[in-house]
């Protein structure tokens, strides 16, 4: 057993992307994956990148966070491949990127989801993945406490 204590933000989101159907695997991170043979099992899959969090104090003492999310949804394809090939494979991703929003939405650890916002990506990560990447601000129903 791990003593890392993960971020909340983490906990929620590998639980609805695992949830989602057409996804066989979440990671994260920034690790180059996709031209690895021996990876090809987790696709397609969902992948967060490293999250910015934004952080305010209240007038009541209080801390609240926002964590702006970025999150690719993604399909191996092959290299050269054809427009065709690519909306097959691009389309699924679409589907299950909606789906997580709503997940992530109906979760009962989340407090909102906003400023949602896709784009098609073909080829951008690496040659032979193609999907949709997500951005979305997230806040929680989570209580921070700072020790004094």
């Amino acid at each position: 057993m791990s003593d890392i204590i993960y971020p909340l933000y983490k906990t929620v989101i590998e639980r609805c992307a695992l949830a989602t159907g057409g996804i066989n695997a979440f990671g994260e991170g920034t690790k180059s994956y996709a031209n690895l043979d021996k990876n090809r099992e987790m696709f397609p899959r969902a992948w967060m990148f490293p999250v910015e969090v934004s952080e305010e104090i209240k007038d009541t003492g209080s801390l609240t966070a926002e964590y702006v999310i970025t999150m690719d949804f993604g399909a191996l394809v092959k290299a050269g491949c054809s427009q065709e090939d690519l909306w097959k494979a691009t389309a699924p991703m679409f589907t299950a990127s909606r789906e997580f929003i709503l997940r992530l939405a109906d979760d009962p650890d989340v407090k909102s989801v906003e400023n949602i916002k896709r784009e098609p990506q073909y080829h951008v990560l690496d040659k032979n993945l193609a999907g949709w990447l997500l951005k979305f601000n997230l806040v929680l129903k989570e209580t921070i406490v700072y020790p004094c």
